[in-house]
């Protein structure tokens, strides 16, 4: 009850509220897009990822000037007993970065798990939780600070010994 009484409280107040977001406008960049700042500038990114490879989920990155990036992955839910978590990470190598965008090789690492509650299944569902794998991507500026990545790395399941091509795409959102 008292939960509801202060969110009922703070969404009467919202209007009577007014936000204005801090704008840093004294650096301006050669380009369109942050992209051509990046090999001057170190940029942090978060966003969404979703892949076999390097986890599903919500993602950071950063991007240095020396063309590397550093990527982590992770989400985690319960629903009805069961315990889905997934977590990963890619090291990518640009070739080419620029206001358009950016090409890229990638190696990722991942580890995912499926367990339950239930005394009578125990342990990981999943048959093959450790991935690893290389491939490439490119990643377009869609507007000033948002990008849209695609990848397509080889992926290997570790255990089962199997190697699948599996397409992987990403969204996010960069700052300095």
């Amino acid at each position: 009850m008292l939960f509801r009484l202060v969110a009922v409280t703070l969404l009467l107040a919202l209007p009577l509220v007014t936000l204005s977001a801090q704008i840093d406008d004294s650096e301006t960049l050669p380009g369109e897009t942050v992209g051509s700042d990046f090999y001057n500038s170190t940029y942090g990114a978060i966003g969404i990822h979703l892949s076999m490879l390097s986890g599903t989920g919500l993602s950071g990155r950063v991007t240095f000037p020396n063309r590397l990036a550093v990527q982590t992955s992770t989400f985690v839910i319960a629903i009805g007993g069961i315990t889905h978590f997934n977590i990963g990470g890619e090291l990518q190598y640009a070739f080419t970065q620029g206001d358009g965008g950016r090409l890229f090789a990638l190696a990722g690492v991942g580890f995912y798990s499926s367990t339950s509650d239930e005394p009578e299944k125990p342990g990981n569902r999943i048959a093959s939780p450790f991935h690893a794998g290389a491939g490439v991507g490119y990643e377009w500026f869609t507007s000033r600070n948002l990008t849209l990545d695609l990848a397509v790395p080889i992926t290997w399941f570790v255990e089962e010994g199997k190697v699948l091509p599996l397409p992987s795409v990403s969204m996010h959102y960069y700052f300095k």
